[in-house]
This record gives C-alpha cells, sequence and structure tokens, in this order.
C-alpha cells in the first residue's frame, strides 16, 4: 500500500521542532563563544557523556593571565573603590603581601603613594579623567614602612558595555636607577665645581669639535665669553694654519685607547685669542665616550710668560758667550758695572786672558 503524503499540519509541526532545535543549538553556541558555559551534556546510544569546553576568549584570558603572572613588572587592578581585583606574582615580591590576602581591600592597605607636590597629585587625577591614562614616577610607601621610587603606567579598565570599572598599574620599581642618578649628578655638580675653580681652562668638546663646556679661566685666557663660545666650534681658538694637523692629531687620538694624552709633550701647541693674537698654550687632553658620541676635554695653560722668559734667558746666554769669546781674544782688561740698589756702581775688572762668564 503506498505512503500517503504527510498533510500539512505534521509539516509545520516538524518544522516548528527543527527551528526550535536550531534555535537551540545556536544559542548554545553562543553560550560557548562566550564562555557562559564550559560544559556540554550530550545524549548518546550509553547514556549522557558530559565534554568540557574551553571558549576561545577562556584560553585567551587564561593565556594573558599567565602572562601576567610570569612578567617582572607588578601588575594590580582596582575597582571603582579601589579595591584590589588583580596582584600579580611580581606585585607580592615588591610589596611582601600575599595575593590572597590582599585581593578585595582597598589599595592604601598595601601602599600609599605619594607625590612632589600637591599639585603633580592633581596633575595625575586630571590626566586620568580627561585621557583615562597616565605615566610617570611617584614614591610608594608600604604598610611595613618601606619606601620606594616607581615608574608606573595608569589606566582605566571598562567593562563589556564600555562603562569604567576599575583601574590598571603596570608598575617598575626605578629606586636603584633613582639613587644612581643621584650619585651622577653629585659627581657631575663636583666636577662642574672644581672646572669652574680651576686656575687652568678647560675646554669640552663632542666628536665635531662643537664646545660644550668653557670654564671662566678659559674666558680669560681667550677673552671670549662662555655663552658666546659654547656650542662653537673649537677651531676658532687655533689659528688657521695649524688646524689642519690640530684635527688629524686629535683623530688620530681618538683612534687610540688611551684615555689622556699630553700634547705639550710633543711641541707647544698655539692657541689664537678673540683679538686676533696668538699665544703659546700647554694642552693636557682626555677622551671619553664610544666612537660618534666622543667627547674630548681639554686643560690648558697660557705659557706666554715661560716662554718669554726662556727667550730672555737665551739670549742672554748668547750674549754671554759672545762677550766672552771677545774678551779672550782682545788684551787688556774687561771691566763690567753692577749697579748696588742705592744707586751707586761697582765694577769688576778681569784681565782678557782670565775672563770666563761675567753677569
Amino acid at each position: 500500500m503506498p505512503t500517503q503524503p504527510p498533510n500539512e499540519k505534521a509539516l509545520l509541526a516538524e518544522n516548528a521542532e527543527l527551528r526550535s532545535r536550531l534555535e537551540e543549538a545556536e544559542e548554545t553556541l553562543r553560550a560557548i563563544r562566550s564562555g557562559e558555559v564550559d560544559a556540554l551534556v550530550v545524549e548518546g546510544p550509553i547514556g549522557p557523556k558530559v565534554y568540557t569546553l574551553q571558549s576561545a576568549d577562556a584560553v585567551s584570558n587564561r593565556f594573558r593571565g599567565d602572562i601576567l603572572t610570569q612578567i617582572n613588572d607588578v601588575v594590580i587592578a582596582t575597582d571603582l573603590e579601589q579595591r584590589i581585583t588583580y596582584f600579580n606574582a611580581a606585585a607580592e615580591r615588591q610589596y611582601g603581601v600575599r595575593a590572597v590576602n590582599v585581593l578585595g581591600r582597598h589599595i592604601d592597605e598595601v601602599y600609599t603613594k605619594h607625590w612632589p607636590s600637591p599639585e603633580a597629585e592633581a596633575a595625575v587625577w586630571a590626566a586620568l579623567r580627561e585621557r583615562g591614562e597616565w605615566q610617570g614616577e611617584a614614591i610608594h610607601r608600604t604598610f611595613d614602612g618601606r619606601e620606594f621610587y616607581v615608574d608606573a603606567s595608569v589606566s582605566k579598565l571598562h567593562d563589556n558595555d564600555g562603562a569604567n570599572s576599575g583601574m590598571l598599574a603596570v608598575i617598575r620599581d626605578i629606586t636603584e636607577r633613582k639613587q644612581n642618578q643621584k650619585l651622577l649628578d653629585e659627581s657631575q655638580q663636583r666636577y662642574a665645581g672644581i672646572v669652574q675653580s680651576a686656575m687652568d681652562a678647560v675646554i669640552t668638546v663632542d666628536h665635531t669639535y662643537n664646545i660644550l663646556v668653557f670654564n671662566p679661566a678659559a674666558e680669560l685666557m681667550f677673552g671670549c665669553p662662555a655663552d658666546e663660545a659654547m656650542g662653537g666650534s673649537l677651531e676658532r681658538f687655533i689659528p688657521e694654519k695649524f688646524r689642519h694637523a690640530h684635527d688629524l692629531h686629535i683623530r688620530a687620538f681618538g683612534r687610540t685607547a688611551n684615555a689622556i694624552r699630553t700634547m705639550g709633550s710633543v711641541g707647544r701647541v698655539t692657541g689664537l685669542r678673540a683679538n686676533g693674537k696668538e699665544f703659546p698654550i700647554e694642552v693636557s687632553i682626555s677622551q671619553s665616550g664610544t666612537e660618534g658620541a666622543k667627547l674630548f676635554t681639554a686643560i690648558l695653560r697660557d705659557i706666554s710668560d715661560r716662554v718669554h722668559a726662556e727667550t730672555i734667558l737665551k739670549e742672554q746666554l748668547r750674549l754671554q758667550d759672545q762677550v766672552t769669546k771677545i774678551a779672550a781674544s782682545v788684551p787688556g782688561l774687561i771691566c763690567a758695572f753692577r749697579m748696588r740698589p742705592d744707586g751707586s756702581s761697582h765694577a769688576l775688572c778681569q784681565p782678557c786672558g782670565r775672563i770666563r762668564t761675567w753677569t
């Protein structure tokens, strides 16, 4: 007997059942994707079977959680009441407390924040209010009295609807860096004090010979104020005829591993005053830094008086030698007169043949 085609009522009922099952399946998939369910029960021939589910978001969240746990920076999240909602392992090490003991507690129970001034604190909250983020330095003081400098990056957290749900702070301890910076600043201040009070001229230039330091003694030596010399080229104070040789000398020194070299030991260096007058100087030069960022510091001493005295002495010795030779070849008596402090003179006479030296 042939099969009777289903009537319209049966078809409608079947379609309704299929639509219901499809909607149920879609709802299940939505719940799985959103992480609302973590297991699925499936009826099978041997009874119900439970499948454990992990949504993409759940896996992603776990991955992010693993990262936050392992990074060295402190990561702390708080809600709108500043109660702690997340406290990673680095935070435990930094603040000396366990996450399980501080979750849900006010952040001030773990540490308090301190700023250079009330204005600085106001600027922080203004940045969070207007931009939703702030980055800068602060001082944290823990419940047990420890105090350290931090570099913090704070941003607002938002829920699925985009509403503000709290704050997330990524914090790094920079106490050691601040201490080292303080030591460096103190060292630089001491160096600056020594340079400023030095009797010798001190000039520091970069690898392109632009002047970075020009102390008061250098101002006096070259007749040029520091604000006029700073940023200018060192070549201004080197006579043009010596500039090429000076450049070669410095470049050769820069290629060596030596930190200090005395240029005066290989011959006198000639300087050029602002008024165009040349004068002799002795120079000790040192280098620091790396290639492309080297600094050269020169300590210069004006030796004009010494050179003048040496010139006079040489002339005296030349004249003395000349007179001695003349006296030895001329018969008679050579008399030299030495003036006394009272204005009178005293004659020193020697037979020519016996004269050796005289003054």
